[in-house]
């Protein structure tokens, strides 16, 4: 939510507990205005956080609400990366919302395709990673789908069961991954690169989206079970063993 009044990232840190104090007031005062099953989370420093229920369905939105500064509106993306390099991690989750319409049009590019590709991915990790934990987010697997897409050369069509088990035997490897994105900007001039895996976000150098340490035996260990079905269901329609 970018905050008209709000002149710089400086303005929006001095500026946060005031505007998150006058958001919460009206929302929780006025909800029923804006829907009519609303129900608020958490709040952290720098945002709220509220569950949003579609109508009689069981289905619920969770919904993040970060005030911002629109420093895209005064400042090309190179310009706004070298400015926070010498800000402190907390100072630059600042500037992280401010990417976020950059974030959905990158991935908008991709065909239909690689689209379904992403949503067969997001729907495994669904059912067998976050289950119980979100282990993975939604961005981080459009990005790994998104990369293997242009690494294959962008093609608009390929088979879809195929590239899935690429995807996941990638996954399996989650450690040794690593995707950069050169052709959007030089990782180098602005991230020190921690231990792998790392997936930069395309739009913002300094975010990686990768999952975290605790996580990573979870993702490889789900990884390696759906390719273990996927290759015993290729067993049998082949009739590498009997019918049992």
């Amino acid at each position: 939510m970018f905050v008209n009044n709000i002149k710089s990232v400086e303005d929006l840190s001095m500026e946060m507990p005031n505007l998150l104090n006058m958001l919460e007031d009206a929302l929780n005062s006025k909800w029923t205005d804006f829907a009519g099953c609303l129900e608020q989370g958490n709040r952290s420093d720098r945002g709220l956080q509220y569950n949003l229920s579609c109508g009689e369905s069981d289905h619920v939105h969770d919904v993040d609400i970060l005030p911002s500064f629109n420093i895209l509106r005064v400042k090309t993306p190179d310009e706004v990366f070298t400015e926070m390099k010498s800000k402190t991690d907390n100072e630059r989750r600042l500037y992280a919302p401010c990417f976020s319409q950059k974030q959905v049009d990158f991935v908008k590019q991709a065909p239909i395709k690689v689209k379904n590709l992403i949503r067969l991915v997001k729907y495994w990790a669904k059912v067998e990673v976050n289950r119980e934990v979100k282990a993975v987010t939604s961005f981080f697997l459009e990005l790994v789908v998104i990369s293997h897409w242009k690494k294959n050369g962008s093609p608009f069509d390929f088979v879809t069961q195929d590239w899935f088990r690429e995807v996941m035997t990638k996954l399996t490897d989650l450690t040794s991954l690593r995707i950069l994105w050169p052709d959007q900007y030089d990782a180098a001039l602005y991230y020190v690169f921690p231990r792998n895996p790392v997936v930069l976000d395309p739009t913002n150098p300094y975010i990686n989206v990768a999952p975290r340490p605790k996580h990573h035996s979870l993702v490889m260990t789900c990884a390696q079970n759906v390719l273990y079905r996927m290759q015993a269901w290729q067993n049998y329609r082949t009739g590498r063993y009997a019918d049992s």
